[in-house]
């Protein structure tokens, strides 16, 4: 269960700011909200709740910084909080105008002398350390479908996975470029030409990468004991039948996004507790420690709801403290991402965290969370 506050200190001003902020908003009741910042319920108000009970272990996962900002996150990492540590698999370009970039970028080095060719490849790292993972965390490799046939997406499967009979322990198996992964995460990808229209007929899904790695573990070209994971989320899903499919397709954890619109998220939850998915799968909560107003219209827009009407009164309540005064709005911000964990294990279903901080500070407010006093130590990872 949830420790403590990370910053007593500022307990009943970040109270009073919250309170004040959320008077007329959907997104938290305030009495519920600082009442279980301040107090630990008894076993039996726990089981009334759905609160997991203090046996139960939490899972804190942790997103990898990749490319250039490749170990931006080895403070995070050298904590030893983390049961796994998850590698993104991103495309060549996640909006349209990075992708017109590349396309001039591409002309441009064809014709590039043999020096300015190697200026450039020097100026971008290349990705270390597919085996730079905490020997007790489960290691966890993205497969994205995003612009690739099913043949390549399966030949990264296998790239990846442990070949049959060499994972007597997590961690101890390998491939040619490393350490190989204890877990696959199966996505569809987030490259924009999988937002035109039709397209979603003509390239793999999630669920298709779901039943090729699935296929290859029934086959024996992939380890029996590797993982599948998938995503989910649940701000904009209408329901949880995607997630039922993915569970009949082998996926045994779901990593979500964050939940900003709190009703919808709670609401698919239950739909997915009704439809037996927490039976067979866990859930494991996207956490990105909000920092700013700015960090938090990115991840909504990431996450496909800033248009929807509690996000868009966060994001006012955000925005309207941070023109007054930055400080309460770091406060705000901070009561913000304690409330989202107190929430989401109100839920009862709640399996761990996903940790996505991408700002400074977003990282060290992660930092104070996971000390021996903060709302994210639960003690053991896996």
């Amino acid at each position: 269960g949830v420790a403590g506050c990370a910053l007593p200190n500022k307990r009943h001003s970040t109270r009073h700011l919250w309170t004040s902020l959320c008077a007329a908003s959907k997104l938290a009741r305030p009495l519920h909200v600082c009442q279980s910042f301040t107090s630990t319920p008894a076993p039996e108000q726990q089981a009334q709740s759905g609160k997991p009970n203090n046996n139960r272990r939490l899972l804190l996962t942790l997103e990898r910084s990749v490319g250039r900002s490749f170990g931006a996150d080895d403070s995070l990492r050298n904590t030893r909080a983390f049961g796994a540590e998850v590698f993104p698999d991103l495309p060549s370009a996640t909006t349209w105008g990075n992708m017109w970039r590349k396309i001039k970028e591409s002309a441009l080095s064809s014709v590039a002398t043999p020096a300015q060719q190697g200026e450039a490849s020097n100026s971008s790292p290349a990705v270390q350390g597919e085996a730079d993972v905490q020997p007790e965390a489960l290691k966890v490799m993205t497969v994205a479908a995003n612009l690739r046939s099913m043949q390549e997406v399966e030949r990264r499967i296998l790239s990846m996975a442990p070949s049959l009979g060499k994972t007597e322990q997590p961690g101890t198996a390998y491939t040619r470029s490393g350490r190989a992964a204890d877990a696959l995460l199966l996505v569809s990808g987030s490259h924009p030409v999988r937002t035109l229209p039709g397209s979603k007929l003509l390239l793999p899904s999630s669920l298709n990468t779901l039943e090729a790695a699935n296929h290859l573990k029934r086959v024996g070209a992939i380890a029996p004991s590797t993982q599948l994971w998938a995503v989910a989320n649940p701000n904009v899903e209408k329901d949880a039948s995607l997630a039922e499919q993915k569970v009949a397709r082998g996926a045994t954890l779901f990593l979500t996004q964050p939940p900003f619109d709190m009703d919808s998220f709670a609401a698919w939850v239950e739909d997915a507790r009704a439809r037996g998915v927490w039976d067979s799968a866990r859930l494991v909560v996207g956490h990105p420690m909000i920092s700013s107003a700015g960090n938090l219209a990115f991840w909504m827009s990431l996450s496909s709801c800033l248009g929807r009407p509690a996000c868009q009164q966060l994001l006012r309540q955000v925005s309207t403290a941070e023109a007054s005064n930055k400080q309460q709005a770091e406060q705000l911000c901070a009561q913000y991402n304690e409330h989202l964990v107190s929430q989401a294990l109100s839920w009862g279903s709640t399996g761990g965290f996903h940790l996505m901080p991408i700002t400074a500070k977003g990282k060290e407010a992660t930092l104070r969370a996971l000390n021996p006093h903060g709302y994210l130590h639960f003690g053991e990872g896996r």
